[in-house]
């Protein structure tokens, strides 16, 4: 499959627009790679449960 120059940019563009509109707190920090935010969440997310359960993480 063969695609322009400018073709994957340009769809980019749009997705982006349309996340930016249907969430516009996920684009606060465009540092963050969403591999990075999962990660966090994660740990996030296991710091809570270790410390609802009375373990010291």
């Amino acid at each position: 499959m063969t695609v322009k120059p400018g073709t994957a940019s340009r769809v980019l563009r749009t997705a982006n627009a349309t996340a930016f509109r249907l969430h516009p707190a996920a684009f606060l920090d465009a540092r963050s790679t969403w591999e990075h935010r999962s990660g966090f969440l994660r740990t996030g997310m296991m710091t809570r449960i270790f410390r609802h359960s009375g373990v010291s993480a």
